[in-house]
């Protein structure tokens, strides 16, 4: 099997290249990079094109012209040359969940609704995939949710700076938020290469089987880092107000699918336990 990624420089591709050549002698992944001219690329040997370049900040019109207009421009051309199966890393930023504790969990049936020009742009992507797809060209949008592991351990980064005060809300014990472990994320493309869906389109919502409350995450976190961490309870009103607080309800803030709506392949794309994988990053 041959699979082209889209993004050699990317963290994401970087990590599913080094977990398919680490555990699958059968398969064969490329990398391309959309920065230079991928007009003249032949694409017809591919079996399936992962396609990971996208933009999360930026201008606007950057955000469009990556987001939707690449992936558009990029699908068709990959349609044009035979590829039959195309594989798009879009977001959980499409359902436009806030940083607040007011979130319901993501079902399969929840609405996409996003509240900024990053996830609108990658809605927008989705939609253009949606038109190209037929029988002969399937698309397969796994809406990720944050991403975790080997070179994108910069996810952390919050909670770490909480290590260093010493004392974290108890209150978070309550809230659990949904991440992905990058090799469990490579494995689920592996899963829709060797067993994907037939459909013309097909969404995967996927995450770590074992959700961990933030309570519980940044408890393993300290255990890696070998730090003493307290935990404090906090009245109902400074609950509130913490959440306020704009980066502590951007880490912090339950956004979660439900188990159902990731139970894709029986979950055994998730290889890797959410502790296991914390000591994996972190060690």
């Amino acid at each position: 099997m041959k699979i082209l990624a889209t993004g050699q420089n990317g963290k994401v591709v970087k990590g599913f290249c080094n977990y398919v050549k680490e555990n699958y002698a059968d398969i064969t992944v490329a990398c391309l990079s959309l920065r230079e001219k991928w007009q003249d690329a032949d694409l017809s040997g591919y079996d399936y094109i992962y396609h990971c370049v996208g933009a999360v900040k930026g201008e606007k019109e950057d955000l469009y012209t990556i987001n939707r207009d690449l992936t558009r421009d990029f699908a068709m051309k990959a349609k044009a040359d035979g590829v039959k199966n195309f594989i798009f890393l879009s977001s959980m930023a499409v359902y436009g969940l806030t940083a607040d504790i007011s979130n319901e969990p993501v079902t399969s049936e929840t609405i996409p609704l996003p509240t900024n020009d990053y996830g609108k742009s990658k809605l927008c992507a989705e939609e253009e995939l949606v038109k190209l797809a037929d029988e002969k060209f399937r698309v397969h949008i796994v809406r990720a949710p944050s991403i975790y592991g080997r070179n994108t351990e910069r996810y952390f980064d919050g909670y770490l700076r909480f290590l260093k005060l010493g004392v974290f809300p108890d209150a978070f014990n309550a809230y659990k938020r949904s991440v992905i472990y990058i090799d469990n994320l490579s494995e689920l493309v592996v899963c829709i290469c060797q067993n994907g869906s037939q459909k013309a389109v097909e969404y995967y919502l996927p995450q770590n089987k074992e959700m961990l409350c933030v309570s519980e995450i940044v408890k393993e976190i300290a255990a890696v880092t070998s730090r003493k961490m307290r935990f404090i309870k906090l009245p109902k009103f400074l609950e509130k107000l913490f959440y306020k607080i704009k980066p502590v309800g951007a880490i912090f803030a339950p956004i979660m699918y439900t188990a159902e709506a990731s139970d894709v392949f029986d979950y055994k794309y998730c290889k890797v336990s959410s502790s296991e994988s914390v000591k994996k990053t972190l060690s």
